[in-house]
């Protein structure tokens, strides 16, 4: 599945992830109040904004939210990183 996500800055890496039906744009007011020695990813979970559809009417949310965030780790490949969620 294809994420989207905004990737802004250098520096600590933070990965921002919206809770409900969010979208990554959803930061953009808070992204531009930080401080521009971070590295910012506001993803778009699957399903959201302009990632991949996915339908979690009928899965057990906890397994495809953790799958998620353990593949989008993989993917980025921080050495480490803080998770902001909300």
């Amino acid at each position: 599945m294809q994420t989207s996500f905004l990737d802004i800055g250098s520096g600590e890496r933070i990965v921002i992830l919206h809770g409900g039906d969010g979208e990554a744009v959803n930061w953009t007011t808070l992204l531009a109040s930080l401080p521009s020695d971070l590295h910012l990813y506001a993803v778009d979970r699957t399903g959201f904004g302009l990632s991949d559809d996915f339908d979690y009417r009928r899965v057990d949310l906890r397994s495809p939210a953790s799958d998620f965030v353990i593949s989008l780790l993989d993917a980025l490949r921080p050495e480490t990183t803080t998770l902001i969620g909300g």
